[in-house]
Parts: structure tokens; C-alpha cells; sequence
């Protein structure tokens, strides 16, 4: 069975099924903004996880 790891970082964090992104726990991908998504389009691979680190990484390049 292979691990299950952010898609971003490869990182390994537990999985979490709660409304808010968390840093150090992992949603699917499918739950991020569309505008996240896109980015991972090419990855081909059942259900991708983003942790909760990449993701406030990913919308603080907003404010940059």
C-alpha cells in the first residue's frame, strides 16, 4: 500500500475532514479553490491531497 503525501510537498501528514485548512493535517484536493487546482491538472492521480501548509503557502503568494 503506498503513503499518502501532499501533493506539493511530499510530505506525509494526517488526514482531516474539517471546513478549515489546518497546517500539519492534509484535505483532498478537490476541497481547495479552483485556482489551486488548475495548478495540480497535470498530476494525474485518483485523489490528491494537499496539506494544509502548501495550501497557506499557495494563497499567501497572493499577497505577495
Amino acid at each position: 500500500m503506498s503513503e499518502i503525501r501532499c501533493v506539493r510537498c511530499m510530505e506525509d501528514f494526517p488526514i482531516e475532514d474539517t471546513k478549515l485548512w489546518q497546517m500539519g493535517a492534509m484535505r483532498t484536493l478537490e476541497r481547495a479553490p479552483k485556482r489551486i487546482r488548475k495548478a495540480f491538472q497535470d498530476v494525474s492521480d485518483e485523489t490528491m491531497y494537499l496539506c494544509g501548509n502548501c495550501y497557506f503557502d499557495m494563497t499567501d503568494e497572493d499577497f505577495d
